[in-house]
């Protein structure tokens, strides 16, 4: 089975359609903006997924995706400005993990981990602590830690 990627350019159409469903929704925008800048057109897709920011900025999942948009249109000063910011507002592991992984995209690979040293110190059964600390050594390139992590 095919599946169209971001990449290829063509999800596109299918992210225009349910943006247009409910232009106020910030998902499908910040979608969109994702999808544009992975597939070579950077400016649209910062500009798509900010102004999905602007529409909900308490959402979670907007900002992640606002930060994999900055990554994906090449932006990584901006990336990684707008990661230190993320993580003073979070205390969710899953995107503290997802700012580590973009930290570490944009060379910052001591803040990066700091943030998972603070990830470490977690109770063991707070929700998605896990795969946040083993997607970031993952990232990181430290594969042993990143199984060593999954399998505790």
């Amino acid at each position: 089975m095919y599946l169209p990627t971001a990449s290829s350019g063509e999800a596109l159409p299918s992210r225009e359609r349910s943006k247009s469903i409910d232009p106020l929704y910030a998902i499908p925008s910040a979608y969109l903006g994702w999808g544009l800048a992975f597939s070579g057109h950077g400016a649209e897709g910062v500009t798509e997924a900010r102004r999905a920011v602007e529409l909900d900025s308490a959402s979670e999942a907007v900002r992640n995706i606002f930060a994999a948009t900055l990554l994906a249109a090449g932006r990584m000063d901006e990336a990684r400005e707008w990661a230190h910011r993320m993580t003073v507002l979070t205390t969710n592991p899953r995107s503290l993990g997802f700012y580590a992984v973009v930290l570490a995209s944009t060379g910052a690979r001591d803040e990066a981990d700091s943030i998972v040293q603070r990830l470490i110190w977690l109770p063991r059964k707070t929700l998605g602590v896990h795969g946040s600390i083993a997607s970031s050594y993952h990232d990181l390139v430290d594969q042993t830690r990143a199984v060593w992590t999954m399998r505790h």
